[in-house]
């Protein structure tokens, strides 16, 4: 399986199913949130360092209800 997928289960009615979701597209949560393009520059994109703010990461926010 290549790196850049993830494998989430999802809970159904009758079964276990799991879901395929690419990490291609995913920027970090400062630009996410602030809706601009990222660059994903490992470790921490230049447009967080450019306004000298500390890049948060480019993992899944995951949310409880």
């Amino acid at each position: 399986m290549s790196e850049n997928l993830v494998l989430i289960p999802i809970k159904g009615k009758a079964s276990l199913s799991m879901i395929t979701i690419s990490l291609t597209w995913i920027d970090c949560s400062n630009c996410q949130r602030r809706r601009i393009k990222c660059d994903r520059t490992w470790p921490g994109c230049r447009k967080c360092g450019k306004r000298c703010l500390e890049c948060l990461g480019y993992g899944l926010k995951l949310k409880w209800d």
